[in-house]
């Protein structure tokens, strides 16, 4: 059995991605190109493919847009807001319960042994519920504020 080899590169990509929320390639390309000014995109590509084939990292594939990576490897839920597009983790702790009834109906219906999830939720998240709160709040106070009385002199 041959042992896989770490490159420098790929160690720095990965301490790169576990100080970033869910980055694309391209935006772990632009922080490890801030120590590793000789490094090639491609070079990132590869290396979060090969780490995501072996396990290392998720890879998160969306229809709408690049794919993300985790280094939190093990499985866990993700939510992403579909205001601001920020992608939260969520772990099985959470309800372990509920996973496995679900993987019991999904067996039941469909004959398949589950052996992994990748289930996805999507919301929208504090932040961006309180910003389209405020923002509804003032369009209210304009909308109460303006006169609906004839101007003087009419």
């Amino acid at each position: 059995m041959t042992a896989t080899r770490k490159s420098v590169q790929k160690q720095m990509i990965g301490e790169v991605l576990e100080q970033m929320n869910h980055p694309t390639a391209a935006e772990v390309y632009e922080q490890v190109r801030l120590h590793c000014p000789q490094i090639s995109l491609g070079t990132v590509y590869r290396n979060l493919g090969s780490m995501a084939d072996a396990g290392e990292v998720l890879r998160l594939s969306f229809r709408h847009g690049p794919d993300r990576y985790d280094p939190q490897a093990q499985e866990h839920f993700h939510v992403v807001c579909t205001g601001c597009g920020r992608i939260f983790d969520a772990d099985y702790d959470c309800a372990p319960e509920l996973i496995q009834q679900l993987d019991h109906a999904i067996e039941r219906c469909t004959g398949v042994a589950i052996e992994e999830h990748r289930l996805l939720f999507a919301g929208t998240c504090a932040s961006c519920r309180a910003a389209s709160s405020a923002e509804s709040d003032t369009r209210q106070r304009a909308q109460s504020t303006t006169s609906v009385w004839p101007a003087p002199g009419r």
